[in-house]
């Protein structure tokens, strides 16, 4: 309660990033409020002028995790994949917007952004469950149908 006082209070400059991270992960280990997490973390990514790539990827995971703040997430993740460093990290982009497609029921969307990372990194166990995951989810759509 102290700490988010401190950041309502202090919004910018002194310690304000160091409370925030603090307090979002003492929210995220108490896994009481998934709203208030998502509101911290969308503070600190705000909060600098410039947000690395691998924070608004993680930003967005984390948001595809709580199922809260898709769309979001989605504009953030494709900031992540123009700005990316190299090919290994945008294809790791890459499979969290499919993720976050897949969230949205976007599935046919998610297959097609899975495919991209496979076709780079043909031999990628993650990247193949992923598309077995989404596929899966289709046939039982159509099953329950």
């Amino acid at each position: 309660v102290e700490l988010l006082s401190y950041i309502n209070e202090t919004k910018k400059g002194g310690y304000v990033t160091s409370a925030i991270q603090e307090a979002m992960n003492l929210t995220r280990r108490n896994g009481s409020d998934p709203s208030l997490e998502a509101n911290l973390f969308l503070q600190l990514i705000n909060l600098s002028e410039y947000t690395s790539p691998s924070m608004l990827n993680s930003f967005a995971w984390r948001m595809s995790e709580l199922g809260i703040n898709l769309d979001l997430a989605y504009e953030k993740v494709n900031i992540a994949i123009a700005t990316a460093d190299d090919d290994e990290q945008k294809y790791m982009f890459i499979d969290t917007k499919a993720e976050i497609l897949w969230k949205q029921n976007k599935t046919k969307d998610a297959i097609f952004e899975i495919e991209k990372c496979i076709s780079k990194f043909s031999e990628d166990k993650y990247y193949k469950e992923q598309l077995l995951k989404f596929q899966n989810s289709i046939d039982i759509y159509r099953f329950m149908i």
